[in-house]
C-alpha cells in the first residue's frame, strides 16, 4: 500500500532510522519501522484489519 505523508519533513523523519531514532528514541522507532513496514507491504486496509496488532479504521475525509 502506498503511504502518505504530510510533509516531506516527517516523511525524512520516518524514512531515516538515524532521523527516527533520534526524534522518537530506539524502542518506539523500532515499532514505527514495524508499522511501516506493515502498511507498506499490505495490499488494502482490509489485509491490515485482519493482522496481528490493534489495527483500526480512521473515520473522516482523507486530505489529498
Amino acid at each position: 500500500m502506498q503511504v502518505k505523508f504530510k510533509d516531506a519533513r516527517l516523511q525524512r523523519r520516518i524514512s531515516i532510522e538515524n532521523e527516527l531514532t533520534k526524534t522518537y528514541g530506539p524502542d518506539l522507532a523500532k515499532r514505527i519501522q514495524t508499522r511501516m513496514s506493515q502498511l507498506q507491504s499490505a495490499h488494502d486496509m482490509e489485509e491490515l484489519l485482519k493482522a496481528p496488532g490493534n489495527w483500526k479504521l480512521l473515520k473522516g475525509e482523507m486530505q489529498n
